[in-house]
């Protein structure tokens, strides 16, 4: 093969491998924000402890009847105030990320954010 054909396979094959590996690294974002939190609350679980079985497991149920069940179409609503970022009220913060991102960029365009990267559905 002629050098003038080897520099220009090369000069190609750089160019497609830098555009590539630009492609799959992770774009830049801002600091994740702090997350906040409440006070632990010591007694929540305080009617389940040191029981096991059906028991624990009425307990348990119990503890957890008053919650309010929300439908899945529900939960875009519901998240941009649950998850609210605490720095900016106009954002929510992402689960595995810490990333806060604009409530508005919710649905399936890249870069907006959906309801399994704040609330997994199973």
């Amino acid at each position: 093969m002629p050098a003038t054909h080897i520099r220009r396979w090369k000069t190609l094959a750089l160019t497609t491998s830098a555009v590539l590996v630009g492609l799959t690294l992770p774009t830049m974002t801002a600091t994740p924000a702090s997350a906040t939190t409440t006070a632990y609350d010591s007694t929540y679980y305080k009617n389940a402890v040191g029981k096991t079985g059906s028991s624990l497991k009425s307990s348990l149920h119990t503890i957890i009847s008053s919650q309010t069940k929300i439908s899945y179409s529900a939960v875009w609503n519901a998240l941009m105030v649950t998850d609210q970022d605490p720095n900016n009220s106009n954002n929510v913060i992402l689960l595995y990320s810490g990333t806060s991102r604009a409530k508005s960029l919710n649905g399936g365009d890249v870069g907006d954010w959906n309801r399994e990267h704040v609330w997994a559905k199973s």
